[in-house]
């Protein structure tokens, strides 16, 4: 007989005990016209939406089982049964936000076995009761090893007296023009010969904050969001085995405090391409899982391998799954223009999912480089809505829309769609080049048709990575991506106002940003005395800070304006002991350093 759980609390070995409550929230979006609810399941009618699906080939034998859409006291009893592994206790508990509750099995399924799901109500996908899901046979080669940090070198290298545990990647700015957008530059320079992180910069492309990763370490999709009504900084850290990520999402505060850690849920590694957070408190993230496959129709083994993609909506306060979904059984293996390998071991990527966003109707929008298209999925069942590009599209292609192993695929508040234009993969360029795209869709005609495009100046061809941001007075800031470290915006008019590139060979970021942001630092200024009774100061992270008072101990004090990360201040011969003290543009005082013995020759912190 197949386990029975319920949400009342019972001793019987196999049914669930009471759960507690999970921290949650409802769903809202804010756009730009204006505010927009919507609601998971909220029709008339009680239906439930499922997570894993019954379109679901391969699970993770360690998956746990999402119900969304109903208060979870309208479930009933929840049965959950292995073909091979037999019926499964475990604890259901409920979603904080009282719309789903999550069944978490007492012990994992097994490998290759369909699982049927009885959720005791109508299912939101097909109206039936029951829904059964695949899980993944076990993979039994080893993993591919990861990435590791190029040791840093003296090359185009930033190095600073105040802060020598700091040494960024130089950046070389080519254009930096008045109409330019206001806010900070977000990128987070990897795999070359120099340290990797986070990196914000200033409208004249000096550095603002950096956070040097350990070891090999990378950050991707550094940016600033908003969680739960605040401005936060997130980004993904792990390591990297060539394009695959295992790692976390970081989110902190204006203050650079650690606020949460995002995981991804169900026995999945977070991959580094997409880190979204939306106005209900949760996280869209994705998964790269490697799983048997028999390839033979592709003209590829039939003891193959292939990787499937998994995106999550994830509760961040309390980790719990809200929407699973899996690009093997929703998007067919014949879309891909990946021919399969028929070598032993080599993994088929037919999909390479590498962005996610959030509609203004709720749905998902996300891109796949491998099928040449971006496709939309209904929340509630999990069935894709529309195909755009790629061998199936939904939409007529009209001239100029046609694209290639895109990336950053992002709903717009008119129903636009952006996206980065890698267009090739191989160089060099050939007379081709990578631009970033705005497309409108007409839903009712099923067309899609050019808005407006952006090249850069140099006609670069980026291979691989890329992202292409809207800005809110029209124009776009442009990340070129691996192998073309540049980042550029464009005006309204297509004209670039800022291009900067980084001085170190081979130095990458996934994406860039333009975005306001303001902070105030935990810690105070630093400050390096030296040689003729000069101070150096900076202060990581600082935003404000438009110039330096030095207080000596003997003498009058001294203001000098910010210059760069780090401002170089020189003194009288009888400075003594200082005090540096950050300035805004009011001369109010923002933060005081340590006191710093300053002498005519060699000098030391006292």
């Amino acid at each position: 007989m197949p386990c029975r759980v319920t949400l009342e609390a019972t001793r019987a070995p196999r049914r669930a005990r009471r759960a507690g409550l999970l921290a949650g929230a409802g769903l809202t979006a804010v756009g730009a016209a204006g505010v927009l609810v919507w609601s998971i399941g909220g029709s008339s009618d009680p239906v439930v939406s499922v997570y894993p699906n019954a379109r679901t080939l391969a699970a993770s034998a360690q998956t746990a089982i999402t119900f969304r859409g109903v208060d979870p006291a309208e479930l009933g009893e929840v049965t959950v049964t292995g073909s091979r592994s037999g019926p499964h206790a475990g604890e259901l508990r409920r979603h904080a936000d009282g719309r789903g509750a999550v069944f978490r099995p007492a012990r994992p399924f097994a490998p290759g076995e369909r699982v049927t799901v009885d959720a005791g109500m109508q299912l939101a996908r097909d109206g039936e009761q029951r829904s059964t899901f695949v899980v993944a046979r076990s993979v039994t080669s080893p993993p591919a090893a990861f990435d590791e940090a190029k040791p840093p070198g003296d090359e185009g290298i930033q190095r600073f007296r105040s802060r020598p545990d700091l040494r960024p990647p130089a950046v070389v700015v080519d254009t930096a023009d008045d109409r330019a957008a206001a806010g900070m530059v977000f990128v987070a320079p990897k795999r070359g010969a120099t340290q990797q992180g986070p990196m914000i910069l200033d409208a004249a492309g000096d550095l603002v904050w950096f956070k040097p990763l350990a070891g090999d370490q990378q950050a991707f999709d550094f940016r600033a969001q908003e969680f739960r009504g605040e401005p936060v900084l997130t980004w993904w850290q792990g390591r990297m085995a060539t394009y695959r990520g295992a790692g976390v999402g970081r989110i902190l505060d204006a203050g650079y405090h650690p606020v949460a850690t995002v995981r991804a849920a169900n026995g999945y590694d977070l991959d580094a391409h997409e880190l979204v957070l939306t106005p209900a408190g949760t996280a869209l993230v994705m998964s790269y899982v490697i799983v048997p496959w028999d390839l033979s129709e592709l003209g590829g083994r039939n003891d193959g391998l292939l990787e499937t993609n998994v995106i999550q909506e994830i509760d961040v306060e309390s980790g719990a799954v809200l929407f699973e979904w899996h690009t093997l059984g929703a998007i067919g293996l014949g879309e891909s223009y990946r021919p399969a390998p028929k070598q032993r071991g080599k993994v088929h990527d037919p999909y390479h999912l590498n962005s996610i966003a959030l509609d203004r109707d709720g749905n998902f929008v996300v891109s796949a480089r491998h099928t040449n298209a971006v496709y939309k999925i209904d929340r509630r069942s999990g069935e894709l809505l529309w195909r755009l590009g790629g061998k199936e599209s939904t939409f007529e292609m009209r001239p100029g829309t046609t694209f290639k192993l895109q990336h950053d695929a992002r709903p717009g508040p008119d129903g636009t769609i952006t996206l980065f234009d890698n267009v090739a993969e191989d160089l060099p360029a050939r007379g081709r080049s990578s631009r970033g795209v705005r497309i409108a869709l007409d839903e009712e005609r099923r067309t899609a048709s050019l808005v407006e495009q952006f090249e850069h100046p140099d006609g670069l061809l980026s291979p691989t990575q890329g992202s292409m941001q809207p800005l809110e007075d029209a124009g776009a800031f442009i990340g070129w991506g691996g192998l073309q470290p540049y980042f550029s915006e464009f005006d309204a008019a297509g004209r670039t106002v800022f291009d900067a590139h980084f001085a170190t060979e081979g130095v990458e970021s996934y994406r860039a940003y333009r975005v306001p942001w303001t902070a105030d630092p935990p810690r105070s200024p630093s400050v390096a005395a030296g040689r003729g009774a000069t101070v150096r100061v900076s202060w990581n992270g600082a935003t404000a800070v438009a110039s330096w008072r030095v207080r000596p101990t003997s003498g009058k004090p001294k203001v000098a304006a910010r210059t760069g990360f780090e401002t170089t201040i020189k003194l009288g011969r009888r400075a003594g002991r200082v005090i540096v003290e950050a300035l805004d543009a009011s001369g109010a005082v923002l933060g005081r350093s340590d006191r710093v013995v300053v002498r005519r020759g060699r000098a030391g912190a006292g």
